[in-house]
């Protein structure tokens, strides 16, 4: 099992990649490859290219939730396809691989949202309709988990088990119902995935909307019978968070992962910082390639 970060808001140092506000990585179980996330633009591919990494090979790619910064990336898988109408090379064998590709995602990653600035609202969702995505791609919603290979398991919609973790009022969605047409959009459609090893399960996220406290949990029984955490990469939200809040993450986190963590993307650096204090973190940055069955795991 193996984790490759395509795109991140971290860079490897002195690496040839480049970095963007988004997240993208490649989960390899055995033969099968599963793409999780695209990022904000087409900076996933071009970083994976330079990894000799084909982002077209994945027969399912896996969105952790409808935001941009995690979504925009497939725009270019689209275009890439759109050119075989024109007879391209490029695009004719990228479509052909393409007939066979999944997607899936919670059943409300097509809802419209918006974030609240002080004196507008700014558009945070797909840079896409789902309509764009079914001319080239299969779409599978669910709100259960999905297990997508032997060893990964979309986790589905989380539940929300604690107080802190509540994801406030700053996102909202269009909503005749509600105030001045919109509803607080509690983000029901963030989720991760659980990776299992010999060792027990490590947590891939995307943003952790929904509380990276809560995803744990969820994900200890992801394959059945209760399971060790033996670690987490991705975002974890915690960036412009209370310190109160940071310690009862970190409290937790200490106590129910046995391994280390590997924060990046929306936790930022500051966050990462004080985190640290409660538990053993690592590096993630665009380049980063862990191996889970590695016995040089930290664990």
């Amino acid at each position: 099992m193996k984790i490759t970060i395509l795109t991140e808001n971290s860079v490897i140092f002195a690496s040839p990649f480049s970095g963007e506000h988004g997240f993208s990585a490649l989960v390899e179980d055995g033969e099968k490859k599963i793409l999780f996330d695209t990022g904000k633009t087409d900076l996933f591919a071009k970083n994976a290219e330079k990894m000799d990494i084909d982002v077209f090979e994945p027969e399912i790619i896996a969105f952790s939730h409808g935001h941009y910064d995690h979504t925009g990336g497939i725009l270019h898988m689209i275009h890439t396809l759109q050119d075989a109408e024109t007879g391209t090379e490029e695009g004719r064998q990228a479509s052909d691989e393409n007939n066979k590709t999944e997607i899936v995602a919670h059943p409300e990653f097509f809802r419209k949202r918006y974030a609240r600035e002080e004196d507008h609202l700014r558009y945070i969702g797909n840079p896409f309709t789902r309509e764009d995505l079914e001319k080239h791609f299969r779409i599978t919603l669910t709100a259960k988990p999905v297990k997508l290979s032997e060893n990964v398991v979309f986790l589905g919609e989380i539940r929300r088990i604690f107080d802190f973790e509540d994801p406030g009022d700053w996102s909202v969605y269009p909503d005749e119902t509600g105030d001045k047409g919109f509803t607080v959009d509690t983000i029901p459609d963030d989720t991760a995935l659980a990776l299992r090893t010999d060792k027990g399960i490590f947590v891939l996220t995307g943003c952790s909307h929904s509380g990276i406290c809560s995803i744990v949990e969820q994900a200890k029984t992801a394959f059945g019978e209760e399971q060790e955490i033996i670690g987490i990469m991705g975002g974890l939200h915690l960036a412009g968070l209370p310190d109160e809040k940071i310690k009862k993450t970190g409290e937790y986190l200490r106590d129910n992962v046995r391994g280390r963590i590997y924060p990046g993307h929306c936790t930022g650096f500051d966050e990462i910082l004080k985190l640290s204090k409660y538990c053993d973190t690592g590096y993630s940055g665009v380049g980063i390639v862990l191996d889970l069955d590695s016995p040089d795991l930290q664990d």
